[in-house]
């Protein structure tokens, strides 16, 4: 297809069509009709050749043609509406509406307080933040940008790291004294994490010294800050992120165990999708994140 061929408005109706998972709610979203949003999908499928989208009754969702289209359509569109943006503001400057996802506890505390302020900063920008602790994939999922914490598989996608953070020992105030050495740990009561998978092993070490341990769980939780609310008010203890618990162990509301002892260290990393343009609110965000954990106003480190 030559580009005197190309249509972006159709283009365009295909993405939102993607981003709803259907005509209707695209169709809302764009302001016009089912007709004209299903009778572009379907002239723009007639020009490639190829079935674009999977139909049923109530949804709609891409082939893997159409997954791949997508993204690159996604990609150029993002790319026009900057350059747009940019000859008629005379600027760089970002625009157009993200769907980013991160995990529950880190974009509940650090990230949804960031981009409430980039958006405020950024008037042409819209975010649709989806927090879960399900591992989402950018791509089939349809986000922008995703965040990890902890120790990402291999992927396809396109990853940055733009923060650390240590594992640390935390209890109630009256278990402070009652633990100096990891081993000490084993007798006392433990609130587990249920969404891992060794919530009860832990191996800690101290230069060349290592001490491996299990605890006994009587409680488990599958998020951290409901753990980290739950030993707060008992006489128990958990190994959560530093960047979850920072704040209540400086309050006093907790205690960090065992300080010269160290746990697993892990990452926060900035995924998206494998494509050659990211659009300019996204690069911005991913730096705005870096920074922030760099100058150790998320304290994630030490």
């Amino acid at each position: 297809m030559t580009i005197e061929k190309l249509n972006f408005n159709r283009i365009g109706y295909f993405v939102a069509v993607v981003d709803a998972g259907t005509i209707t709610g695209a169709a809302k979203a764009l302001s016009i009709s089912k007709a004209v949003v299903s009778k572009q999908i379907l002239t723009l499928e007639e020009e490639l050749g190829t079935a674009l989208l999977h139909r049923n009754t109530r949804h709609m969702h891409p082939t893997d043609a159409g997954l791949r289209f997508y993204e690159q359509a996604k990609a150029a569109l993002n790319q026009a509406e900057e350059a747009y943006a940019e000859v008629q503001s005379g600027k760089a400057i970002p625009e157009g509406h993200f769907r980013i996802t991160a995990p529950v506890d880190y974009g509940t505390l650090h990230l949804a307080p960031l981009l409430a302020q980039f958006v405020q900063d950024n008037s042409g920008v819209t975010i649709d933040l989806h927090l879960s602790d399900d591992r989402l994939d950018p791509v089939v999922h349809h986000f922008d940008l995703g965040f990890r914490v902890g120790w990402p598989s291999d992927s396809s996608n396109q990853m940055r790291k733009v923060g650390t953070f240590e594992e640390w020992v935390v209890a109630s105030p009256g278990l402070a004294q009652s633990a100096t050495e990891p081993n000490d740990l084993a007798g006392l009561s433990f609130v587990a994490n249920a969404a891992l998978k060794n919530a009860t092993k832990w191996r800690f070490s101290k230069g060349s010294k290592v001490q491996d341990i299990t605890v006994t769980s009587s409680f488990k939780l599958n998020t951290s800050p409901a753990i980290s609310r739950a030993i707060a008010a008992g006489a128990c203890f958990s190994i959560l992120p530093n960047f979850l618990v920072y704040d209540d162990v400086a309050a006093g509301r907790l205690v960090r165990l065992q300080p010269d002892w160290s746990l697993r260290s892990g990452g926060i990393y900035a995924m998206t999708p494998p494509t050659k343009h990211k659009p300019l609110a996204i690069r911005t965000i991913i730096e705005v994140v870096a920074t922030y954990h760099q100058a150790g106003l998320g304290q994630t480190s030490g």
